[in-house]
């Protein structure tokens, strides 16, 4: 996550989704480094301790129908958030508007939970907010250059201090590599899934 896609600020407070994948608890642990305040969700109570311990403040998992809104109410009291990164998508992003505080800016990342997603455009209008999507597979070789440099730049300092840490969940062989797309799509993994090769 650069602190330019989301217009990231200081203060500003974070609702991730999938907490505890790889790429949320890196989110978490980089928004906290550009002094946010973050929340989260995910499956699961294993999931949201190690979101925790990356830095979330609070999370929840999935639950009826308005209880992102409900939980992100309590925990920014009723203002909502200034920034979500929604690694998920479908119903998640359906219920992810009603939590945006005003001028809020939602970032879409990913659509395991589904590619669509039916919104209250009265909420996105009156609250002013902010829909990016963004991905870096489609974008021209120039894009994706430029993305990887500020990558390099910008995170590759804070993992290489520590301040920034990758979990792993697993390793496995390229030989094995069915085992490790079955490991995935059970959706127990807490963090990443690591490939190694010869």
């Amino acid at each position: 996550m650069r602190s330019s896609q989301a217009g990231l600020r200081p203060g500003d407070t974070v609702l991730v989704h999938a907490a505890g994948s790889g790429v949320g608890l890196a989110a978490i642990q980089i928004a906290r480094g550009l002094g946010a305040r973050v929340f989260g969700t995910a499956r699961g109570a294993a999931k949201l301790d190690e979101a925790r311990r990356a830095g979330m403040e609070d999370g929840a998992a999935p639950g009826d129908r308005g209880w992102v809104a409900e939980r992100v109410r309590e925990w920014t009291g009723g203002r909502g958030v200034d920034v979500a990164l929604d690694l998920v998508g479908g119903d998640y992003t359906r219920e992810t508007i009603p939590a945006m505080a005003p001028r809020g800016r939602l970032v879409l990342i990913g659509t395991l939970a589904g590619t669509e997603a039916t919104i209250d455009l009265r909420a996105v209008l009156s609250r002013r907010l902010t829909i990016r999507g963004t991905v870096l597979r489609s974008r021209p070789l120039e894009e994706r250059i430029a993305v990887t440099t500020a990558f390099a730049r910008e995170v590759m300092p804070w993992i290489t201090s520590g301040a920034v840490t990758v979990r792993i969940d697993a390793r496995f062989s390229l030989s094995d590599l069915g085992q490790a797309h079955e490991l995935l799509e059970s959706n127990v993994t807490i963090g990443k899934v690591a490939v190694t090769f010869p």
